[in-house]
């Protein structure tokens, strides 16, 4: 997890960080403030707001940061640098083919 929390931006309005430190993964709108009906908009994040997607309404401004998940990384996640001793990095590489090959045939 990179970011969490939001980022104030005006007085009724506030992003949520999530992933990517650059770019905000939600839009909150704290919309009819002071009134019954108060309640929280949420909608994704794009430069272009024609393609900013409605999440959803919510009457907490905390179930309206849980409503805005976390990316999960496809594919393969490469192991932790901080896990590893200084300079351990370089020594990670896999041996060659030719070596793997003849250590499996001594048994």
């Amino acid at each position: 997890m990179i970011g969490t929390g939001r980022i104030r931006i005006g007085e009724h309005e506030s992003t949520l960080v999530r992933n990517d430190p650059c770019a905000p993964a939600a839009l909150v709108r704290r919309m009819h403030p002071g009134t019954e009906v108060e309640h929280y908009r949420v909608v994704t994040f794009d430069i272009d707001p024609a393609e900013r997607r409605l999440i959803g309404r919510f009457r907490t401004r905390e179930a309206a940061d849980r409503a805005v998940g976390y990316t999960v990384p496809a594919g393969r996640i490469r192991l932790a640098l901080n896990l590893l001793p200084k300079g351990a990095w370089g020594k990670l590489r896999s041996p060659p083919a030719a070596t793997v090959l003849r250590d499996a045939l001594r048994w």
